[in-house]
């Protein structure tokens, strides 16, 4: 399955979680359809047309982050959320798309915005 650093399920609440899992259930079908035919531009034309969805059509826009904790000195650990990389985006929407496994940790979150393909704060 998928790494658990990638899951939805601890944020499942997040509106814009909520969004991205209609969003995925409704290109799901099709993507395993163009799979089972080896039709791999068409795959990749759906994660495209996913990662241009969250991050430039709904409203508000959506961002893919992800997150890491850190430790300063005797502090306790602090979380932190990060952009993540539009390739492992990408990497990561492939599997969820051909998996029945959700995500985790990754929050589709509002008040973003996207530079080309990379999705940032």
């Amino acid at each position: 399955g998928l790494s658990t650093e990638y899951s939805l399920t601890k944020h499942q609440d997040h509106v814009g979680n909520q969004r991205f899992q209609v969003l995925l259930n409704m290109n799901q079908e099709s993507y395993r359809n163009s799979q089972k035919r080896g039709a791999v531009d068409e795959c990749n034309q759906t994660v495209d047309t996913l990662v241009d969805t969250v991050c430039n059509q709904v409203v508000p826009r959506g961002r893919f982050l992800v997150s890491s904790s850190f430790v300063v000195g005797n502090a306790m650990p602090t979380l932190q959320w990060n952009p993540m990389d539009d390739q492992v985006v990408k990497d990561l929407l492939h599997k969820v798309l051909k998996s029945t496994e959700p995500m985790a940790n990754t929050v589709l979150s509002s008040s973003s915005s996207c530079d080309g393909n990379t999705c940032s704060s």
